[in-house]
């Protein structure tokens, strides 16, 4: 196998054959997605987590162009991304992917090692998808607070009484402390009941 060290110096005469079987060392078993392009943004070599995210083998994935495979990147987008990463060691940014599922979400970081820009993915659709959810609740949440008083009582997905204010007592006539009451059905009149 081809020592690192060639590879990180711009402009060595490391062979095409060689530095493949040098990625496929030290990418080919990770669990992550890692694509690796040259100089002109072409895939050199795309891993196998890489190949099932994107549903697609590595021979068709060498050569083509990258920006082919990320939404709404142009090769100026790339080309500025490639910059920060030579000038800074890294860049990250995320982007929506096209993967053999549909689309995700991802944190696509670059690292130069030599003249080729080495990208790993870190999929973050259900993180961002988790966030949604918690802010859409969160504004549940702030609503309720904000009618605590109006409000004499909410439940729980399930039918539990979550919560009792004083109008409970005011509207059923029962104790303010039955916090622990089974369903809504315990919580109405009984005259309602029937």
């Amino acid at each position: 196998m081809t020592d690192m060290p060639l590879l990180r110096r711009r402009g060595s005469a490391v062979t095409d054959a060689a530095a493949e079987e040098c990625w496929i060392g030290f990418f080919d078993g990770v669990s992550y997605p890692v694509l690796v392009t040259n100089a002109e943004r072409g895939i050199v070599f795309a891993n196998q987590a890489a190949c099932l995210l994107l549903g697609e083998s590595r021979d068709a994935l060498h050569g083509r162009p990258l920006h082919s495979l990320i939404c709404c990147a142009t090769a100026e987008d790339l080309s500025a991304l490639d910059r920060e990463a030579f000038a800074t060691g890294t860049s990250s940014v995320e982007r929506i992917l096209p993967t053999s599922e549909g689309e995700g979400r991802f944190i696509v970081t670059r690292r130069p090692v030599g003249e080729n820009i080495v990208m790993t993915f870190l999929d973050v659709t259900d993180l961002r998808q988790t966030e949604v959810t918690l802010r859409e609740r969160e504004v549940h949440l702030r609503g309720l607070l904000e009618l605590h008083p109006v409000v004499p009582f909410s439940f729980a997905p399930d039918g539990t009484l979550a919560d009792v204010s004083d109008r409970l007592a005011k509207l059923t006539g029962l104790p303010v402390d039955t916090r622990n009451l089974e369903t809504w059905w315990a919580a109405m009149h009984p005259e309602d009941r029937a």
